[in-house]
């Protein structure tokens, strides 16, 4: 698979933005005809898109239950969490720029949007080793469903 010189341009500037340091210095040998550099190599790597979708059958938990005081979990979420660990997928997730996508099944239409949210993106960073700074793009989805058909489902996307 050749790159072409827009494609690259692009991934460059792209790394430029993430503030991407490459391993290798700009000024490179110059190779034989038709070889990539390693940097052109870690470029195509960095491209390709990582994707982790999973829906997990268990009622979200309120930020509001989560925390003694300011400090402290609660045994109620170290519960949910130990739970909702257990449950989700092993997968190897590359540190870049991430879209998290999360939609909550609840049974409650008074139920807030962004109440469980902390403690979703808190399960999922200790889960797959990244921090939630490098997420660059965030939504949030609200769906009625009966009592005892809670859920909440995610797709955490590499930009």
């Amino acid at each position: 698979m050749s790159i072409t010189k827009e494609q690259l341009a692009e991934m460059q500037e792209r790394i430029e933005r993430s503030k991407y340091v490459p391993l290798v210095p700009k000024k490179a040998a110059p190779l034989k005809k038709g070889r990539k550099t390693r940097e052109e190599n870690q470029l195509a790597i960095h491209r390709e898109k990582t994707e982790i979708s999973q829906k997990v059958n268990i009622k979200p938990l309120s930020v509001n239950l989560a925390w003694q005081g300011k400090r402290f979990k609660s045994p109620a979420y170290i519960k949910y969490e130990k739970k909702v660990l257990s449950v989700l997928n092993n997968v190897k997730l590359p540190a870049t720029n991430l879209a998290l996508t999360i939609e909550y099944g609840f049974s409650n239409k008074a139920s807030d949007i962004d109440n469980p949210t902390k403690l979703i993106l808190d399960i999922l960073q200790k889960k797959y080793f990244f921090d939630d700074r490098e997420i660059y793009e965030l939504n949030l989805i609200k769906k009625i469903v009966k009592k005892g058909e809670e859920y909440f489902k995610f797709n955490l996307t590499t930009l």
